[in-house]
């Protein structure tokens, strides 16, 4: 997981957009995940997601 990057929505952060790098991700639920960052960890609910790429290939991305 460590070469996955999740871009997401996260309000108050430059452009309301944040990067989960792999090695940060944590506890990934059905819901949501966790990710660690430098205010401590922080969890971020999937409708959130903006887009998902493994080894800067994207996988994913949301279409609206």
């Amino acid at each position: 997981m460590k070469k996955a990057t999740i871009y997401y929505r996260d309000r108050g952060a430059p452009g309301d957009l944040s990067i989960a790098e792999g090695e940060y991700i944590r506890k990934p639920d059905r819901d949501w995940f966790e990710v660690e960052t430098e205010k401590g960890i922080k969890i971020i609910p999937y409708h959130r997601i903006i887009k998902i790429s493994y080894a800067g290939i994207p996988l994913w991305e949301h279409a609206g």
